[in-house]
């Protein structure tokens, strides 16, 4: 597996895409991408994604499947969510749960996002690569006044900081073994 390190960049996912264009080869292992901060960090619909704080993890991860079943996309979404939710408690003991399509909750607030993008030609094709980013609220002690309410962090919820490196690299690994025949 291949791992880019950044300060800062637009978006992990915008960041893969570049550097499937500029080599397609750097898809001969999984690609994984992250950032201290995001400029312009995005979820579903292509909303804004708070991302500029060194305390949260903006992770993506690229492969090149050898299948995959267009017909099932609830469920993959399911697998990848399951991952976060597995890391989060590996790490932190903590208890997240699934709010589909694309969210993690900590009790009653989000705790991460999941932004799933590939490349098809054609949708009876395999995809010529995925694309699974995610926001993670890790270490933040606040939110601006807006996402308040309604976002947390593992911090916030477990009184502990956390390295960010031991969940970068629990998820590479899941994601590798899990995804990666």
């Amino acid at each position: 597996m291949k791992i880019r390190q950044y300060t800062q960049l637009d978006s992990t996912n915008n960041e893969c895409k570049r550097l499937i264009k500029k080599d397609p080869t750097i898809l001969n292992t999984p690609l994984i991408v992250w950032s201290e901060t995001q400029t312009h960090g995005r979820g579903s619909h292509n909303r804004h994604w708070y991302s500029n704080s060194k305390e949260g993890l903006y992770y993506s991860f690229c492969y090149k499947p050898n299948t995959f079943d267009f017909n099932d996309m609830a469920a993959f979404n399911q697998s990848i969510a399951t991952i976060i939710i597995n890391t989060i408690k590996d790490i932190s003991n903590l208890n997240a749960h699934f709010k589909p399509p694309n969210d993690v909750f900590l009790n009653t607030k989000k705790i991460a996002g999941i932004l799933i993008e590939m490349n098809v030609c054609d949708s009876n094709k395999i995809p010529q690569f995925i694309i699974i980013g995610m926001g993670l609220n890790i270490n933040q002690h606040q939110f601006p006044n807006d996402l308040a309410k309604i976002a947390t962090s593992i911090r916030l919820e477990s009184g502990h900081c956390y390295q960010k490196l031991s969940f970068i690299m629990h998820l590479s690994t899941i994601l590798t073994q899990t995804l990666i025949p």
